[in-house]
């Protein structure tokens, strides 16, 4: 193979790369904005006061809590991957906790929530 064929292959596959990588960074954004999209649709029967129905409650929520030990909020929204600045999915969260200490199956101690259930 020649030296023009080999630029020309290379050129060609850093071309491709280039392209593969923006797919790439477009693809997680839409993935990010759907995973957010699905956070608000589950949070929002915590937000509304005059809810009637069954609320599903967050399973990573459960899953975090009843591994053992205490969390604070800021480590709950961590591993839920909610932004503290997001004030409705943060009120949700609280609604939830709070369903759960209602229910028996958590309590706030000092330091944080934890599963008693």
């Amino acid at each position: 193979m020649s030296r023009a064929e080999l630029v020309k292959r290379l050129r060609d596959a850093e071309e491709e790369l280039k392209r593969l990588r923006e797919e790439n960074r477009l693809l997680k954004r839409l993935c990010e904005n759907l995973d957010n999209e699905l956070k608000r649709y589950r949070a929002q029967p915590f937000l509304e006061e005059a809810f009637e129905g069954v609320r599903r409650f967050d399973k990573d929520l459960i899953e975090l809590l009843r591994r053992g030990g205490s969390f604070t909020q800021e480590q709950i929204l961590a591993h839920l991957g909610i932004d503290p600045s997001d004030t409705d999915l943060v009120r949700a969260l609280g609604r939830q906790l709070e369903a759960l200490e209602a229910y028996g199956l958590v309590e706030y101690e000092g330091r944080g929530w934890k599963w008693i259930g």
